[in-house]
């Protein structure tokens, strides 16, 4: 079982790990995590979490019943989480559209 408060220490160290791996999403972009998409950034983190902890080999989003929308992250018999994506600027460094 995963407590919160310990989800959230891991998760901040995987976004910390991942985003010291400098993925590109594409070649104009920035190296790092800050030009990706929430969804590929929660992707690379729950890659990162299933290949590390035992408690995330499960991990995955999923799709809410009778719904087209998908939750961001089920642990399953656990949590199911959303995120939301805060970006403060833009790739280009100029000030983010709902920054």
């Amino acid at each position: 079982m995963i407590e919160l408060e310990d989800f959230g220490s891991v998760f901040i160290r995987a976004l910390e790990v991942v985003d010291s791996d400098q993925p590109q999403e594409k070649p104009q972009y920035s190296p790092g995590i800050g030009p990706h998409t929430e969804a590929a950034i929660i992707r690379l983190i729950i890659q990162h979490l299933a290949n590390n902890d035992e408690r995330f080999h499960q991990a995955a989003p999923k799709r809410y019943p009778y719904r087209r929308t998908t939750c961001d992250l089920v642990i399953p018999g656990q949590w199911a989480m959303e995120f939301k994506l805060a970006r403060l600027f833009g790739d280009n460094r100029k000030p983010a559209e709902n920054g």
